[in-house]
């Protein structure tokens, strides 16, 4: 019986690896993969759509490991499809993120691309397409989630002869064009792009963008948090993963300005 035990548990971790394989664009968090045979926690399958802003220092793991660190009652079974330069346009096109939609989750997360608001027709099609993915998903019975944007950081507007008034301009756009499609459509909005300038302002010598654009992982870090802290109600200050070239410090401020934002009127 021993034996059969054995290989019954040896045969159950190949098929979850083998199903991880196939599921992830990585082969970073087959720890993870492993882990979860032995977990009787029950899933929470999230699904997030995004791009490059979306899987760079591999945020979803790490928002798996934070819920894990917190001693989270739900096993968050993350599931991506973020693609180098995907347009909400793009998604909605791409077969593999309609058979993903179709599937079921509590929650689908869906990040826009980081130029939506930079000109006319490409905010038109971050409505249009915008509404339609948040449609579908929530005809399959998903809760829609948006991420609202972070702005460029100052040195890709240097060449504008006002760059801080150009950034400024550009943040408040993004902040009433997320406004506007939540009131729209009902989706709620995780306010990423709101908390990162106040850790900027709580910290000016705590990097959060790598070119002025995608995030670092002190700027994934901070991302990652925002969503585990609209996905379990908690206000992240019991978080205690901390990625490796992030210092405890930082992480410490970033927690204490997203639970301040958590806690407070908004």
């Amino acid at each position: 019986m021993t034996t059969m035990l054995r290989r019954g548990a040896l045969f159950a971790l190949l098929v979850a690896v083998f199903y991880f394989v196939l599921r992830s664009s990585t082969l970073a968090n087959l720890e993870l993969a492993i882990w979860d045979c032995f977990d009787d926690r029950p899933a929470r399958p999230v699904l997030i759509i995004g791009n490059s802003r979306t899987y760079y220092h591999d945020m979803p793991s790490i928002l798996r490991r934070m819920a894990d660190s917190d001693h989270s009652g739900e096993r968050y079974d993350i599931t991506t499809r973020a693609v180098p330069g995907a347009t909400l346009e793009w998604s909605w096109n791409d077969s593999a993120t309609q058979r993903l939609l179709k599937e079921r989750w509590r929650e689908v997360i869906i990040q826009a691309e980081s130029n939506a608001q930079s000109r006319d027709d490409a905010e038109q099609r971050f409505f249009d397409y915008g509404r339609r993915l948040i449609s579908e998903v929530e005809s399959n019975g998903a809760k829609p989630v948006v991420i609202v944007n972070w702005v460029y950081g100052e040195e890709l507007f240097k060449s504008n002869g006002n760059d801080a008034g150009m950034r400024s301009w550009l943040y408040d756009k993004i902040q009433n064009d997320y406004a506007d499609l939540s009131q729209q459509t009902g989706a709620r909005l995780v306010n990423v792009g709101r908390v990162w300038e106040l850790v900027r302002a709580a910290s000016s010598d705590l990097p959060l963008y790598e070119d002025g654009n995608h995030p670092t992982v002190q700027g994934s870090y901070l991302y990652a948090l925002m969503l585990y802290v609209y996905l379990s109600g908690r206000d992240g200050s019991a978080v205690t993963y901390v990625p490796s070239y992030m210092s405890v410090g930082q992480a410490v401020t970033i927690k204490r300005v997203v639970g301040e934002w958590a806690r407070g009127p908004r």
